[in-house]
């Protein structure tokens, strides 16, 4: 079970390096998030991330390839403890 009006306000940040897998899970997230916001490596999930930011978008939730998870993705949790992260794992 799942709260929908919640969800709708939700953005997240899908960061996979694999791009069928991304593909697929980004047509997934979009019937259930507010925004989706999607990036292949942890450097682009960093700008992505810092655009957001300074268009005054919040991220709510970051949910990342366990195997990308590196230095980026930390960093972007040091500039704020405001998220949520979930690792995924194949």
């Amino acid at each position: 079970m799942y709260d929908k009006k919640f969800l709708s306000k939700v953005t997240i940040l899908y960061v996979e390096d694999e791009d069928e897998t991304r593909k697929e899970f980004v047509e997934v997230f979009e019937c259930f998030f507010k925004e989706v916001l999607v990036a292949s490596d942890g450097y682009e999930a960093l700008n992505i991330y810092k655009n957001a930011m300074q268009n005054q978008k919040e991220v709510d939730v970051i949910i990342s390839d366990i195997n990308i998870v590196d230095t980026i993705i930390v960093n972007i949790c040091y500039t704020s403890l405001n998220f949520l992260i979930i690792m995924l794992s194949a």
